[in-house]
Formats: structure tokens, sequence, C-alpha cells
């Protein structure tokens, strides 16, 4: 009996030199942990001549050591699927018509690149070949197949089901799955208020542990009680449940193709109460179709014709990146229009693109006059050396879901939402009446939209108990200062263009609106989560210590309760990998 007792004092001294070594490190990262109970208990339970008792400890330690570090693997599989799918190499296509294995980042804007079948697309560019078909489910969760012709985009990420050729037309930095990983990379590393919080009471509970324990001891006058009051405020995982919690959110989010960039965001929006939306792509489908041309008086007198006027769209549209820019586009290739060389092109966020054809300046922008418009209908200017030649009308409509989402907004608790829009106030209102959102914001520049948002943001920062977060959402390329500017910004990726605003704070990958709402109800969910399993952890040890300071409790017993403890509260915080029953 004395051999083993020596050998379980021989364990609990090496499970105090573990813990030890583990708050030096704790203390080197400027962190306080709860391993510094787990020392002072075992050392309890040695001064006590409880061997046993400290062998449970130990064990028991360790296990939530265990148990935390695959609470974490669980939580992070779906982004380590996503971060193991990142293409390392491309075959790139030399002059001669060889072909080379090189390292993405040493493929250089214009490149002519192959992908075979099974291959992840290594970078975005501009399909070569007459067709390919993608499997694009990493980059938007949608599992149906895309067909791509000649000059449609090709997004990084993407899964080649047939061999095709493009041409690079970003480096990888740049690309759309690179960029998706590192917004995901930036938010795993990042650490929710809440979490933080969880952090800070380490220590107050360290104290408040010891407060108990020590009582016990004075009051009774038996150093038993103070170490089996210790035993049930070990050990560490206790509040690792709350960024367990959220990194199982972030997970699921990742998974229904919801990219947050930071885990504070998931905290912010469980208190917004106003939103924002942009119309056109975001309210609206942004698959606008060519309804009809006008051309001027003065686009007659100077001899243009309906063909001349899509040639110059077509030369300028292609360098935009408005939303317009592929109705406009593909209209002018149905009406034969030939690609003429384009010079000192610019985009005017707000406004249009303008730049020289031959020897005239183009511009094709916002309508400069006013223009009679039916229902539903935008137009668009086309100038020539200052003279509006002519106006091209387009029609637009609501997303199927566009109306639900603003209904589950309202019954979800969010007070305002309106429209910001630099639309004319007809268009607006005819898409507004449609989804029903009352407030419209029309006409708006961008600078305008700032000085909207900033007015309620400082209307918010004073009532912010009463009012909450503001959130925008939008296409996140022209929208990009006010998503900055705004508590939450949502950017909306269509196919062309997933690479999300920089300053957006949630991207959406699918071509789903609704996804809007799925990431409130994850996030509250995951708060919820979060908060009752450090409540439930902090809760149920507090109880038993009390119980055991009036010496219920055995040390022993104690150990294996409080690690029962542990387990519920990781288990708990777990929960937040599964969808809310609301979206199922």
């Amino acid at each position: 009996m004395e051999f083993i007792s020596n050998l379980l004092l021989v364990v609990d001294i090496i499970g105090v030199v573990y813990f030890l070594v583990e708050i030096l490190k704790q203390l080197k990262s400027k962190e306080f942990g709860l391993d510094f109970l787990a020392i002072v208990a075992i050392m309890a339970t040695i001064l006590n001549g409880e061997y046993l008792a400290g062998l449970v400890v130990v064990i028991m330690s360790f296990t939530g050591d265990f148990l935390e570090n695959y609470a974490g693997k669980r939580a992070e599989k779906d982004l380590k699927l996503l971060l193991s799918k990142v293409p390392e190499s491309a075959r790139r296509i030399l002059e001669n018509g060889s072909v080379e294995f090189v390292q993405v980042d040493d493929v250089q804007v214009g490149d002519l690149l192959a992908v075979q079948v099974g291959d992840v697309v290594p970078l975005d560019g501009i399909l070569v070949s007459e067709n390919a078909v993608l499997d694009e489910s990493s980059l938007t969760g949608e599992s149906i197949h895309v067909d791509k012709n000649s000059s449609d985009t090709i997004l990084s990420g993407s899964i080649a089901l047939t061999s095709f050729k493009y041409n690079a037309s970003a480096v990888a930095s740049e690309s759309s799955y690179q960029q998706i990983v590192k917004l995901t990379q930036i938010a795993k590393g990042s650490k929710a208020p809440v979490v933080k919080l969880a952090n800070r009471i380490s220590l107050p509970f360290t104290i408040l542990s010891l407060l108990i324990a020590f009582s016990a001891w004075f009051i009774s006058g038996d150093f038993s009680r103070f170490a089996q009051v210790l035993v049930l405020a070990t050990p560490c995982p206790l509040l690792i449940a709350a960024p367990v919690a959220f990194l199982a959110g972030l997970s699921i989010c990742a998974k229904r193709g919801i990219i947050i960039r930071e885990t504070n965001t998931i905290q912010a929006l469980t208190k917004v109460k106003v939103a924002a939306f942009d119309k056109t792509g975001t309210i609206t489908k942004g698959q606008l179709s060519y309804e009809r041309i006008s051309i001027t008086e003065d686009g007659v007198n100077l001899g243009f014709s309906k063909y001349d006027v899509f040639e110059f769209v077509y030369a300028l549209e292609l360098y935009s990146n408005h939303i317009l820019r592929d109705s406009l586009v593909n209209t002018a290739k149905a009406l034969g229009a030939t690609t003429k060389v384009a010079s000192n092109v610019q985009e005017i966020p707000g406004v249009g693109v303008r730049g020289t054809v031959g020897n005239q300046h183009i511009r094709v922008q916002k309508p400069t006059t006013v223009v009679t418009l039916l229902s539903g209908e935008m137009a668009v200017e086309v100038e020539v050396d200052g003279v509006p030649i002519a106006y091209i009308f387009l029609v637009d409509s609501a997303r199927d879901e566009a109306k639900s989402v603003v209904e589950f907004l309202k019954c979800a608790g969010i007070s305002h939402i309106l429209m910001l829009t630099g639309d004319r106030q007809e268009t607006a209102q005819y898409i507004a009446q449609k989804v029903g959102i009352e407030d419209i914001r029309s006409g708006l520049l961008p600078h305008q939209k700032l000085e909207i948002v900033k007015g309620i943001k400082h209307f918010c920062e004073i009532h912010g108990h009463h009012v909450g977060n503001v959130m925008v959402v939008g296409d996140g390329i022209n929208d990009a200062p006010v998503l900055s500017l705004a508590d939450i910004g949502v950017a909306i990726a269509s196919r062309e263009k997933t690479v999300a605003s920089q300053a957006a704070d949630v991207v959406i990958m699918r071509d789903n609106l609704f996804l809007v709402c799925e990431s409130i109800l994850i996030s509250k969910r995951t708060m919820s989560i979060a908060k009752q399993s450090m409540i439930m952890g902090i809760g149920f040890s507090i109880i038993f210590m009390f119980i055991a300071a009036f010496g219920f409790i055995p040390a022993v017993i104690g150990a294996v309760i409080q690690e029962i403890i542990d387990v519920i509260a990781i288990l708990n915080g777990l929960r937040a990998r599964t969808l809310p029953r609301s979206i199922l």
C-alpha cells in the first residue's frame, strides 16, 4: 500500500509541475487561466494526504484539456476543409504550346493556364475555351453545376468538371478563393467581446473559489474542506465553451456560404436595429434585361444608329464593375457589336463610366436630364463629346425572397429598414413597394449614402441601448465606403464578383438575400449558446463548491462532478455547429 501511495504522490507532483508550466505560458501571453486552481487543489490534496483525490484532479484536468482540443477541432472542421482546398500550383501554357507547373504566386495577370477535370481552379480569370462546366459549391454553397462560355469569368476555388484554358485576370493574393480563406483566417484568430469577458472572469472566479475554500477551512477548522472546495473549482476548460461556440458559429456560417470577417461580428449581428439596403443587385435580382432604346434628336442629326450606340457601350462597359455591366455587354453582343479599343477609361462610382473611343469622348452614365420612365424601368444615358445621343432603358425586378427578408427582419426586432439607391425616386418607389420598404432615399451619390448612414449611426450612438447597430447591405463594390462606415457591412457577392469588398464584415457567397437573415439567426443562436455554456459552467461550479464547503462532497467525488460539469458545458458549446430550427 505504501508503494501505491508513493506512486500516487509522484503522479500528483508531476501534475503540479505540468500545470505550473501551463501557467507560465499563459502569463507570457498576458492571459490568466484556471490552471492556478488546479495546482492549488492538487497541492491541497497532497497536504491532506488524499493522494487519490489529487490523482483524480490530475486525470480530470488532463481530460479537460483533451476535451478542449477535441471541441476546438470539431468546431474548426469546416474551416479547415476550406483552408485545405487552397490551390498551390498551376499549369501554365508557354508560347511553344508546352505546359509547365508553377507556383500560383508566380502566375502573372494575362498568363494562359490549363485546367484538367478535377482540378481546383488556381486563380481568377477569363475563359478562352469555347465552354466549361464548373462546380462552384466551395465558393457559393450551391451544388448546381455552372456552365461557362468563352469570355466568361472563371473563379479560383471552383472545381473543373471539364478541361479548359483560360487567361489569369488576377494574381493569387487577389483571387476569389484566396480572399475567402484570408477572411476566414482573420475571423478564426479574432475574439468576440463575450469571449474576452470570459477570459476576464477567470481572475474573479479564482478569487471567489479561494475565498469559499478558505472560509470553509476557517469556519470548520478542517483543512480537508479547503481541498474539497477547490477540486470543484477546476479544471481549466470551464470557460473554453464560449470560444468553442463562436468557432462553431463561424464554421456553420462558412458551410452555408456566409463568410464572417471577425468573431465580434457575430455579437454585433445580434444587436442590429437598423438595416439599410442598396437596391440594384441587392434588393433586385441585378439581372437587368434590355427593354428599349431611344435615340435623341441630336443623336439622329449626328447620324448615330442603335448599333453605333451599343458599339460605344460595349467598348466602355467591358472595363466597368457596375451591376449594369453584364446586361449592357450582353445586349451589345446580341446586336453584333464588335469590340472597339477604348482608352483612358475611368469609372466614377454612382455616376457611370467614361473614356475615349477613337477621337471621341464617350460617357455611359446616369441621365443628366429628366427622362420619362415606365414602371420599374431605369435609364442609361450615352453621351458623345458632351452631347446625349441615346437613352437605353433596362428593367429589373425584385428578388423572389426580398419581401420575405424584409418581413423577417421586422419580426426579428429590426425597428427601421430603408433603401439607399442612386436610382430615381420613381424606380426606387416601384421596387420598394414590392418588398415592403417604406423609407426610400433615392438619387444618392456614394458620399450622400455615407452622410445618411453617418447620421443614423450618430443617433444610434446617442440612444445605443435602445436603438442598437446599423447594418448596411450592398454589392460590396460601389457600396464599399458605406459598408465600411456601417456597424456591420454585408456584401452580397454575385457569381462574377465573389471577391467581396475589403470593407465588408460579412460576405454572402451565394446569390440569395435570405442568407442575411440566416447570418442573424445563426449569430443569435451562437451568442445564446456561448452565454448558456459560460453561465452553466460557472454556476454549477459555485453551487457545488458551497455544498462541498459544508463537507457533503468528498474530494474524489468532487473532482468527478467537476469534470462532468466541464463536459456538459463544452458539449453545449458545440451545439452551435448545427443550424437553428427556423433555417431547417
